[in-house]
């Protein structure tokens, strides 16, 4: 009889431990999906007009402090009109994870925890294979990033241990 609750016991944790480590890897995959779709439709927007979105949307009238998190939205969801040529969109987005936090006009589309995908153009290496033209990342479950995405550069690692620690559970495209 003993023998018989322990095992039920032992099989229950397990359930348990089971159901709690699967919920982030769900999670994890969607990002990755989504990190794949971006960069999928940021090469398609570069060989249609020739250069990856820029860090910001300020030449679309947004402001300075509109950043990497709006722009992944703003240029891969709309069509763009070049001369008589339609190109895009060349993401579909959910709506349901669409949000425009600061009110500005231009959506952020949130990650599967309700942060932000960010976004910025980068300078690759000079030895880097395959070169890396744009870093982007999702903050993860802490929804803290832990690093900071700094155009023309791309993404800067934390230095500080808080900082390395936030950085473990990213998603990225590197």
């Amino acid at each position: 009889m003993v023998v018989g609750v322990a095992l039920a016991l032992a099989i229950i944790a397990g359930f348990n431990t089971t159901c709690r480590s699967g919920l982030v890897r769900p999670h994890e995959r969607v990002a990755a999906v989504d990190i794949t779709t971006f960069a999928m439709g940021l090469a398609t927007y570069q060989r249609d007009l020739g250069a990856y979105p820029p860090d910001d949307i300020t030449s679309a009238g947004g402001s300075a402090e509109d950043g990497a998190n709006e722009v992944i939205h703003y240029y891969l969801g709309r069509k763009h009109v070049v001369g008589v040529h339609f190109y895009g969109p060349y993401v579909t987005f959910k709506v349901i994870r669409l949000t425009d936090e600061d009110a500005d006009g231009f959506l952020e589309y949130r990650d599967p925890w309700g942060g932000v995908y960010v976004y910025a153009q980068r300078t690759p290496a000079p030895n880097e294979n395959p070169p890396r033209f744009f870093d982007i990342a999702s903050p993860g479950p802490d929804g803290v990033l832990g690093g900071t995405m700094v155009p023309g550069t791309g993404y800067v690692p934390a230095t500080t241990p808080a900082g390395k620690a936030a950085e473990a559970d990213n998603v990225t495209n590197w």
